[in-house]
Formats: structure tokens, sequence, C-alpha cells
């Protein structure tokens, strides 16, 4: 495969160079046992770890020499008259073919050897984030390769070189700028410039306010992590960091500044507000006759930010209930079933104590009208 790739390479090389004059080719002039070369070549270009089989050499008087002025090109005389050059290293060279008449008769012609660009999978310069890795594929050039950064506090390279490609990790650490050089064997060496570079550290969202006993959960972006958060009040709250997420819990009512910090001294503040938990009953009193509340079922609607709810009776009131009140599944409605024999001696107030599951509490009162009572009487008229 190697020698195909270098000939059809170098097809467009060989035909233009057969078609030159000079270059002390003989070509197929003089006496037909002269020394030959088919084609006749002045000069030929190839590429380092390439080989060509350029011409082929007859007629002179063999045996032939086949001789090299520079070691950037080995030739070597196959059995049936071949010229192979092999291209070792950047240079140029004067390949010369000597058949062994007396005088010596000679033909030479000029083999430029070129080296392949380094090229990287990158281009020559590439951005990145802290803690980014990327793949950093070399090729070209003269194998094996090193690839070594100016500044491994911004970037670090870690990878396997290989005769003909490289392939490398890079990673990301802090912002900054530097380069990073690939040089190949020969000393070849093709320069990358990154950049890392940090978004602006954001806390979404900025603030936040919640009850007492809850937490708020905020997302970091940006900066350089890990992060850190340190609260100005931490009777009011704490937090934790996890990553990119804060988790913020509230431990008593009040405000405070939470400052979510990154590893390279940036920081983002986050104003939170603890609030006591909130449980309303609406309505907050109700009443009833005892005559129609012998059996009856009512209800107080419940509404609040801290389920679940718990409804507390005193006991001396239990003759008045049928079975204890009770709050709904959905923590939505208090029932109250009074008792099927109800009956009160003057007018009765019962209460009953909701709370949620932090401790706030409300009070259902019930006020059981007494049907029986006498009508109040008639004040006799006083004298002035």
């Amino acid at each position: 495969m190697k020698k195909l790739m270098a000939l059809v390479g170098m097809v467009g090389t060989l035909l233009l160079a057969s078609c030159g004059g000079g270059g002390g080719s003989a070509g197929s002039t003089g006496p037909t046992n002269a020394l030959r070369m088919n084609p006749a070549l002045s000069s030929v270009g190839m590429r380092v770890g390439y080989f060509a089989d350029v011409t082929k050499v007859s007629a002179g008087v063999q045996p032939y020499f086949v001789l090299s002025s520079d070691p950037s090109v080995r030739p070597v005389l196959l059995d049936d008259g071949t010229l192979r050059l092999f291209a070792l290293q950047p240079g140029t060279s004067t390949v010369a073919v000597q058949d062994s008449t007396i005088p010596n008769a000679s033909l030479s012609f000029t083999v430029k050897v070129e080296q392949l660009p380094i090229v990287s999978s990158v281009g020559s310069a590439m951005s990145m984030a802290p803690g980014q890795s990327r793949q950093l594929v070399v090729s070209g050039g003269i194998g094996p390769f090193t690839v070594a950064s100016a500044d491994e506090s911004v970037v670090t390279v870690a990878g396997s070189s290989g005769s003909s490609s490289a392939t490398y990790t890079v990673t990301a650490h802090l912002p900054g700028r530097t380069t990073l050089t690939v040089t190949d064997a020969v000393g070849t060496t093709f320069p990358i410039d990154v950049t890392v570079s940090v978004d602006a550290l954001t806390v979404t969202p900025g603030s936040g306010t919640g009850v007492v006993g809850t937490s708020l959960v905020m997302l970091v972006s940006g900066g350089v992590g890990p992060y850190s958060a340190v609260v100005a009040n931490p009777s009011i709250a704490t937090a934790i960091v996890n990553g990119g997420t804060v988790t913020v819990q509230l431990t008593a009512v009040g405000s405070t500044l939470v400052t979510v910090r990154d590893s390279v001294g940036k920081s983002s503040p986050i104003n939170v507000t603890a609030t006591a938990s909130r449980l309303t009953i609406t309505p907050a009193s109700r009443s009833i006759s005892e005559k129609q509340g012998k059996g009856a079922q009512v209800d107080f609607a419940l509404t609040g930010d801290a389920p679940p709810f718990n409804v507390l009776v005193n006991t001396a009131d239990a003759r008045y209930y049928q079975t204890s009140p009770k709050v709904s599944d959905d923590n939505k409605v208090l029932t109250v079933i009074l008792a099927t024999n109800l009956c009160v001696v003057g007018n009765q107030t019962v209460q009953m104590v909701v709370t949620d599951r932090f401790g706030t509490s409300s009070i259902a009162t019930l006020n059981i009208v007494d049907d029986d009572s006498p009508p109040p009487q008639p004040q006799p008229p006083t004298c002035p």
C-alpha cells in the first residue's frame, strides 16, 4: 500500500520530469548500447517515509553502480534494472547511475525529499473551558511525536504516539492562554494556541423565599468548580453544595445572604428569606342550633403550605361529637360530625386547634346555640 500511494502521488511529477531536459541525463541519444534510463529523468519529488520505482536502467556495461549525494535518499537498483528510491529525511540529493565502461558512463538526476506538514485535528488553535477534555490527533511530519504544554497549570496533555500519527487528550484546568508544541522525530514543530476561558459564575435563581423547615434549590453554572457556599447568618439558613447544586435549608424566620464561590475566587450572592408557614381555616367560626346540629356534619376549609394538618380537641368536648373531628386525606377539609343526642345548656363554644407539620396553628370555632333557653325577659322600667 505504501508503494502504491507513493507511485500514485508521484505520477505527475515523474511525467513532468521525464519531459524536461538537462540535469545530466543521457536520454536515449548516442549509440544503441549506451547507458540509458527509461524514462529519462531530470528531477524527482518525494515525501519522507515513502518509496517509489522511478525508472529502469538498461544498456551500457553491467554491473551498474548507484550513488546518492545526500543521506535523504537511498537508491536501490533491483535485479531487473528498476531503480527504487527510498525517501528517508528532508533534503536534496543527486542520484547517479554508472556502468562499468572505461571511463564510466554516468546518468544523474535530482531528488528533492520533503516532509509532510504536521497537521492536527483541531487546527492551529482551540478554545476550552476549565475541566473540559478534548481529543487531539496529530499526523503528517515524521513520527513519533511529542506534545508539550507551555503552561501545565492551564492545560495538560496525555496520550501515546505512533510512527505516523498520535492521539492525545488535552485537559483544561485554569483560565488562561498557553501553547501546545507538537514536535516530530526530526525536530519540526507545530504550535497550537489554546485559550481556556470561563463563563461568568451564575446561580439560578438568584434569590428565593420559602417556609421555615423547607429548602431552596439553586443551580450553579460558569466559574471554575468545585463550588462552595457561605451563609451570612447560619441561624436562619444552612447551605450544602453538591456538584452544581446548592441546597439552602431554612431553619428560622428571617432573611440572610448566601454567597456561592468558585475555586478561583469568583462569587455570586443569593438573597434568601425564610417565613413562617401559613395555615388558614375558612370560615374561622361557624354557628349551628342545638336542634339542627343533632347528627349534622359541619365542614371547615383548610389552606396552608405545610401539610399534613392535624386536629386537636379538648377531651371535655367529646360529648358534642359523634366521631372525633377529622382532617381529610387531601388536607383541604376539617369535618365535624355532631352527636345525635346533642344537648347544651346555654350556648356552647367548641374550639378545635389545627396544626401543620411545622407547628403553626389555627383555631376552628363552632358555636352551638341552645334552642331551649328562655327568651330574655324585659327589664322593668327604672325611675329617673
